[in-house]
């Protein structure tokens, strides 16, 4: 948002629990700084970041909604909980990133497909540590979905479809700019997965050496 301002990617972050949705958001102000407004004055509706979850208001929740959907929204950034998404329609949506764990193998599936719906290459993030991992507090399946994720021995698409019993739901061929002049095909799954599947796809690696 430093550089893009009112152009920047559009991008769920995608909190825990409300207090990680406050502190996330608050921490990102505080980076991004006067950048985070367009305008001189600090106002809602010239803010580029905000908050959705539970808690805040059925009129700043409607707020919310109608101002993110919009392809011109200055709201480039929502921080929020799992309450943000259900039966919402936005298209653009380029970076969807978890703050820790989704509730569920499943949730997590739901949360990344709201990135890309146009059809543009999109990504997802998921940022895992220790305290994020406790085993009171995160299914057993989801908390078998970061460890396969984690160890960088799993494609992590895969990972996260043999969680939910999807396995042989096929890739959707994307054009890759990475592989496009690399790769007789032009066409390359790998590059269009996960990151661990980018590290090791022949064309990226082809590319790399020359």
């Amino acid at each position: 948002m430093r550089t893009a301002g009112p152009n920047a990617e559009k991008t769920i972050i995608y909190c825990r629990s409300i207090n990680q949705v406050a502190a996330v958001y608050e921490d990102l102000l505080s980076r991004i700084g006067e950048d985070a407004w367009q305008g001189k004055t600090h106002t809602t509706e010239n803010l580029g970041i905000t908050m959705y979850h539970g808690s805040i208001g059925k009129l700043q929740e409607q707020y919310v909604l109608n101002t993110f959907v919009k392809t011109d929204s200055i709201e480039r950034c929502v921080v929020c909980t799992i309450a943000f998404g259900m039966g919402i329609q936005v298209t653009d949506v380029r970076h969807i990133i978890n703050f820790g764990p989704s509730k569920s193998p499943l949730h997590y599936w739901q949360e990344v497909g709201r990135a890309g719906r146009d059809g543009l290459p999109s990504s997802a993030t998921l940022l895992l540590g220790p305290r994020s991992l406790d085993k009171r507090l995160v299914n057993p399946e989801m908390l078998k979905v970061c460890a396969r994720i984690s160890s960088e021995k799993c494609c992590a698409r895969r990972a996260i479809l043999v969680a939910i019993h999807m396995q042989k739901m096929p890739r959707v061929a994307v054009r890759s700019s990475v592989c496009g002049n690399h790769c007789s095909a032009c066409v390359c799954e790998a590059c269009c997965c996960c990151s661990l599947c980018r590290s090791s796809c022949p064309c990226r690696l082809e590319a790399t050496a020359t």
